[in-house]
């Protein structure tokens, strides 16, 4: 049974799945990006029909139809941290063929989503896997940049008088992504930081409950606190009679409470 005291670490789905505080905000996260993408996607797999851009009508039809069912997915218990992968994999190979097909890496605005990989498989899994896919988005850039080095073309193939209205697009979408990155990365540490300050807060509140301040304040700054020597000092003794009896009666709320009445009282007689 949770303390008044402590932190709430567990949280139930509508459908009854316990997750931990962090597991229940990436779960959040996952959905939340998954809708987001799947509107960008509509709204690139409209642009890609009109400027004529095959490639980003497949892989955008193909988001389309696929990132709405992830959700629905977790719904049915599928494994969060593969569906995470799912995304995050689709992401990476729509950023590879639509680099290749829009003029290679020096040349395509959409290389720079590349990056994006890494950040997100941190975001919505580990840092595990955001190690995992930052070696993986290394491997494909040194790949990509040296044939493109060695001479490989990487064609255009969209009508190349729209290719200022591709860009800005893709450079749309990509400010869009990278601040949703942000700020959650941002969110999260603001919420490490005040669980920090509270956690402090905790530990000053229990040494002022069982120390005098100023021995308190000695082992905040120093870890041990030197001995003292007092020339008078009352001791109280104190037995509850029948306390196992009277206890069994009682709820936890009801038997904490009224021993922090007894102990207030006991306070204020020695005082």
């Amino acid at each position: 049974m949770r303390t008044p005291f402590e932190r709430r670490t567990d949280y139930f789905l509508p459908d009854g799945r316990e997750f931990s505080v962090e597991e229940l905000k990436k779960y959040r996260i996952l959905v939340f990006v998954c809708f987001l993408t799947s509107v960008l996607a509509f709204g690139y797999l409209a642009f890609s029909v009109v400027i004529g851009f095959r490639m980003g009508i497949y892989t955008m039809a193909f988001s389309s139809v696929v990132m709405p069912g992830l959700p629905f997915a977790l719904k049915r218990d599928a494994n969060r941290v593969v569906v995470a992968n799912i995304y995050v994999g689709i992401i990476f190979v729509n950023t590879v063929l639509i680099t290749s097909f829009s003029g290679g890496l020096s040349t395509s605005i959409t290389s720079p989503y590349i990056a994006i990989v890494p950040m997100l498989g941190v975001m919505l899994i580990n840092q595990k896997a955001g190690f995992i896919w930052f070696f993986v988005v290394i491997a494909e850039t040194l790949v990509l940049g040296i044939a493109q080095i060695a001479g490989v073309d990487f064609p255009i193939t969209f009508n190349p008088d729209v290719d200022a209205a591709f860009k800005l697009a893709a450079f749309l979408g990509l400010v869009v992504i990278v601040f949703f990155i942000v700020r959650d990365f941002d969110s999260r540490a603001e919420s490490a930081l005040q669980r920090v300050e509270e956690e402090q807060q905790k530990t000053q509140n229990l040494l002022l409950n069982i120390l005098p301040e100023e021995v308190a304040e000695e082992l905040k700054a120093t870890g041990r606190a030197e001995a003292r020597e007092f020339e008078r000092v009352t001791i109280l003794f104190s037995d509850f009679q029948n306390f196992t009896a009277v206890s069994a009666d009682m709820t936890p709320q009801d038997l904490v409470a009224e021993l922090n009445t007894c102990f207030y009282a006991f306070d204020a007689i020695m005082k």
